[in-house]
C-alpha cells in the first residue's frame, strides 16, 4: 500500500534514474515529467535523462526485478549511448528550435528539453501576460545573448535549469518556511539564494510549478524569481 506521509512514501530519499526516448508516442515525456516531480517532491532525488531510439520498446518477458534494477538501466543506457544531458524548463515561454547543440531532444510541448551542455537553443515569449509587458529573461545559470529581447538564444549549462520570461515590474511575494532567503524580498528575475535553518531539516517543498529544486534534500538551493508568488517549505524529520 502506497505511504501517503514523508515517513511511508516509497521513494522518500530513493534515488531514482528515469530514462526515457523523445520517439515514445505510447508513453510521452509530458506524461512522464510530472510522475518525476512527484517523486521529487517528496524527497526523492534522481535524473530523468533522454536516449537515442525508435520509440515505444517493450522489454523483455521474464523476471521484472532485472529489468527495472540500477544495473540493468545502466547497461540499457550504454547499448543507446546515453548522452550527459540536463532538463531546460521555460516558464512563460517555449523553446523555438536548436541552434547548435549535440544530441538535443526538445520535449512535446516545446516547455522543455534536454540538452548538453553548452546546446544552443533559440526561446522566445509572448509580448506580454495578463496586461503586462515583458521585461528581460531570467535563470540563475546559463547564457542568454540578450535577455531583454524576447526571442532571443539560452546557452545551457552544466546542470538542470530553469528559466523565465519576466513580466512587468511589481513585486510579488516569496514566503520561506523553516528557512532563510537572500534577498529576502526579490525582484522578479532576482537570483534567490534558500537555506534551511533547522537541524532538523528534512527536503524543501514547494506547490509553485515555476521554480525547479533539483535536490530536494540539499539544505541550500537556488533560483530566479519568477513572475508570481512563491512559496517554499522546509520539511521537518
Amino acid at each position: 500500500k502506497r505511504g501517503k506521509t514523508r515517513e511511508t512514501f516509497k521513494t522518500l530519499n530513493t534515488a531514482v534514474w528515469n530514462l526515457h526516448c523523445p520517439q515514445d508516442h505510447v508513453s510521452r515525456i509530458s506524461e512522464q515529467l510530472p510522475l518525476f516531480q512527484a517523486h521529487l517532491d517528496f524527497g526523492g532525488y534522481g535524473r530523468f535523462t533522454m536516449i537515442p531510439g525508435k520509440g515505444h520498446i517493450s522489454r523483455p518477458r521474464g523476471n521484472d526485478h532485472a529489468f527495472f534494477g540500477m544495473r540493468m538501466a545502466w547497461m540499457l543506457s550504454q547499448t543507446y549511448g546515453t548522452p550527459f544531458n540536463y532538463v531546460l524548463k521555460v516558464n512563460d515561454g517555449k523553446i523555438a528550435k536548436v541552434a547548435s547543440g549535440k544530441r538535443p531532444f526538445t520535449g512535446d510541448t516545446s516547455g522543455y528539453g534536454f540538452y548538453e551542455p553548452e546546446t544552443v537553443v533559440n526561446v522566445t515569449a509572448p509580448e506580454s501576460k495578463d496586461g503586462k509587458p515583458f521585461v528581460k529573461w531570467a535563470s540563475d545559470r546559463g547564457t542568454f545573448a540578450k535577455a531583454t529581447s524576447r526571442s532571443t538564444t539560452f546557452t545551457t549549462p552544466k546542470g538542470d535549469v530553469t528559466i523565465s520570461a519576466i513580466y512587468g515590474k511589481q513585486p510579488f511575494k516569496l514566503s520561506v518556511v523553516g528557512g532563510k532567503a537572500n534577498p529576502a524580498a526579490p525582484k522578479p528575475g532576482e537570483v534567490v539564494t534558500v537555506s534551511a535553518s533547522t537541524d532538523k531539516f528534512f527536503y524543501w517543498r514547494t506547490d509553485s510549478k515555476l521554480i525547479d529544486i533539483a535536490l530536494p534534500s540539499a539544505r541550500s538551493f537556488t533560483f530566479a524569481m519568477p513572475s508570481a508568488d512563491v512559496a517554499i517549505t522546509a520539511q521537518g524529520k
